[in-house]
């Protein structure tokens, strides 16, 4: 997806699948660049709808409509 000019990102709530993930890829890329592409999901009540052209999201029955928010 990042070639073809699209905004991807691996969406979940537990943090060891996205640090195993982040670390496999960080070789031969930035850790800026590849940090991105991974989310807790957590970080999107304060998004816009649609704001991603791409999510894949790990146990998305999981997710909360206001996650993240007390």
């Amino acid at each position: 997806c990042i070639h073809n000019g699209y905004m991807a990102q691996y969406i979940t709530s537990n943090a060891a699948p996205r640090n195993v993930y982040s670390t496999m890829l960080q070789k031969g890329f930035k850790k800026t660049d590849i940090k991105a592409l991974f989310q807790s999901s957590g970080t999107f009540h304060t998004r816009s709808k649609n704001a991603l052209q791409i999510a894949i999201v790990d146990e998305a029955h999981r997710l909360r409509e206001k996650s993240g928010m007390f």
